[in-house]
């Protein structure tokens, strides 16, 4: 975290759990998105930050020279893609426009040939108060795509989809609720 408060809300956070021997916690406090990490991890998991960068941010060019999607200025693709090279598994709280929106294009097609293993649909209920539609997204980079879950919250559903007919090259966008009667209409 960028925040040296935040990484002690957290250290007093975990002192209320035991942490596993075979765990170790990194505290870095930077901007992750800049530090060089010189070491891969097992799991990474977080909650980016969803907001657009404005194109004379200095910041936006360095971001983007690491990154696979360099068509967004939306900060929350860079730590995707930064996250999914440094990690074995990383879950991540998401805005739900990454399954459909033409800026996130390239992240959707670099995400699809991974292992996405479940996809939470928080809808607006992810965070009270807040009305964005956010997403809870689960990738492996050890194994190849198979089945996603899929888990509404707000519509209380819960399905296995092939990787494959969710994220359909034919289809401009994921459908994480694809059906026959989708495909019938479709």
């Amino acid at each position: 975290d960028i925040d040296e408060k935040s990484i002690q809300v957290l250290k007093s956070l975990l002192k209320k759990y035991k942490i596993p021997e075979n765990c170790k916690i990194n505290y870095i406090v930077d901007d992750f998105l800049l530090h060089e990490f010189d070491v891969q991890y097992d799991y990474i998991i977080g909650n980016p930050p969803f907001y657009k960068m404005k194109s004379k941010d200095k910041l936006l060019s360095i971001y983007r020279t690491k990154a696979i999607n360099k068509n967004t200025t939306n900060i929350c693709s860079f730590f995707l893609d930064k996250a999914i090279k440094l990690g074995s598994y990383v879950s991540l709280v998401f805005p739900k426009f990454i399954l459909n929106t033409p800026e996130f294009k390239d992240s959707r097609k670099y995400i699809s040939e991974k292992s996405v293993e479940c996809i939470i649909d928080f809808g607006e209920k992810g965070f009270p108060g807040v009305l964005v539609e956010t997403i809870a997204i689960f990738i492996s980079n050890c194994k190849s795509p198979g089945k996603t879950k899929v888990i509404s919250i707000t519509q209380d559903i819960e399905m296995i989809q092939k990787q494959k007919y969710i994220f359909d090259d034919k289809l401009p966008y994921w459908i994480i609720y694809r059906n026959d009667l989708f495909d019938d209409v479709c």
